[in-house]
């Protein structure tokens, strides 16, 4: 088979590879991409090099697709998004204690390092977006090490594999309760990043049934929330052109909030403290 134009080289054209299967049909349906597929062709007709310009062609669709790093995806808000993104056709490393592509505990330093090792692997050292969701709200020392010191240590050891993208984008997930009853030297100690006195702290509260449980966890979000104010601006985050935000939700209906919300009483009861719907 042969191609001419006018003006145009006569040159035999290579047999087109089989490259529709899978993912590649759903990304197809997207304008920009038929767009891309119909200069692509134009090209390859008028130059006779079918199947180099449809090569290059895909290796640009395949480019466009971004790769997301989800923490806490196995259940709850991290796995909503997860199926979100997925359904846009983003590629999503999951990152829980199971059921995810990566499974490491990020109330542990090993856990948090093996996350960073990890995700540049999966993602061949490039990533386009951090969800920072895993999180806890046990009446201990664990919802410190999760919440603040774990979320602090999956966006700046993954900040680096945002660097190359072009639109690079990271965000972490506090809480209205954030902005409700907190321990005052549980947050001292987080700001400081001494997780030592954080976790002390934590211990000392968990021994308190009736009130520490709930401090410890608004603690962990006023601390996280403090911090990504404080570290957004900084050269290492806008300064490198990476917005860093927070997430602030009220009550949302995940596990984590079951025995909240399983009861009319008890939505009654969490209406009086966060009165919105």
């Amino acid at each position: 088979m042969t191609c001419t134009t006018a003006g145009a080289v006569r040159a035999p054209t290579a047999r087109i590879p089989t490259l529709l299967t899978g993912r590649s049909v759903r990304w197809l349906l997207s304008v920009s991409v038929v767009a891309t597929l119909q200069t692509a062709v134009s090209n390859a007709v008028r130059y006779g090099r079918v199947a180099d310009v449809l090569g290059t062609c895909f290796r640009k669709v395949l480019a466009t697709v971004r790769t997301c790093v989800v923490t806490g995806s196995a259940s709850g808000i991290g796995k909503a998004t997860k199926e979100v993104l997925e359904s846009r056709g983003e590629k999503v490393i999951g990152v829980d204690l199971h059921d995810a592509e990566i499974t490491v505990d990020l109330a542990t330093a090993n856990g948090r390092a093996a996350l960073v090792d990890q995700a540049a692997e999966l993602s061949s050292g490039s990533i386009d977006a951090i969800y920072a969701i895993a999180g806890l709200a046990l009446p201990g020392p664990a919802t410190v090490g999760v919440n603040f010191f774990g979320m602090i240590a999956t966006l700046e050891g993954l900040r680096p594999l945002l660097l190359s993208t072009s639109a690079p984008r990271a965000v972490g997930v506090t809480s209205v309760a954030s902005l409700g009853p907190v321990d005052d030297q549980l947050v001292a100690a987080m700001a400081a990043g001494d997780e030592a006195a954080g976790v002390a702290r934590a211990e000392v509260l968990a021994d308190k049934p009736d009130t520490g449980g709930a401090l410890i966890y608004a603690s962990t979000k006023k601390a996280i929330a403090q911090w990504i104010r404080r570290n957004g601006p900084k050269p290492e985050w806008a300064g490198a052109r990476i917005p860093l935000n927070a997430v602030a939700p009220g009550i949302i209906r995940t596990p984590m909030t079951a025995k909240h919300t399983e009861s009319e009483e008890a939505r009654a009861a969490l209406l009086q403290l966060v009165p919105i719907r």
